[in-house]
């Protein structure tokens, strides 16, 4: 997932775990909370849930959603999907920040049969016991074109 850190200005921010929920427009922790869904993970060790706690900041009045999966990766959107803070640990779709031009870079995925972008939804094929991806995945800049084609289709260190 190296080259897709070569086409977005975000950056894991491992300062944010552990930290109360803060506005990150203004920085004030005057952050009134509207509730918090998550996914339905059952797990043993490692949580894989993903949270999301929509917020709006008492100061500035912005709305924002505080996301988390796990107990360790915390990262910041707004209610667009655009990541303010952090970087995503899920497969959503989000909206990143181009290195190049400040364009919004967005995740596409093709189909490797055609090079057709895909209009349905991910899909594989078990062929003597292993999975076959029908697509692949492209980080694009909406801005200058730039973009990076990677197995993953979202950031994960290992």
């Amino acid at each position: 997932m190296n080259e897709f850190l070569e086409l977005v200005t975000e950056r894991p921010d491992e300062t944010l775990v552990g930290k109360s929920i803060f506005c990150p427009y203004c920085g004030t922790e005057e952050v009134q909370t509207f509730g918090t869904r998550s996914t339905l993970v059952g797990y043993f060790g490692v949580d894989r849930n993903h949270t999301w706690t929509e917020c709006r900041c008492r100061e500035c009045q912005k709305e924002f959603t505080w996301e988390t999966k796990g107990f360790d990766r915390v990262w910041v959107t707004d209610l667009n999907g655009k990541v303010l803070l952090g970087i995503p640990r899920c497969f959503e779709r989000y909206v990143y920040t181009c290195k190049h031009c400040g364009g919004d870079v967005k995740l596409k995925h093709f189909n490797i049969d055609d090079d057709k972008e895909a209009t349905t939804g991910l899909s594989y094929s078990v062929v003597d016991g292993k999975s076959s991806p029908h697509q692949y995945h492209v980080f694009q800049c909406d801005g200058c074109g730039e973009k990076v084609k990677t197995e993953n289709y979202y950031y994960d260190e290992g």
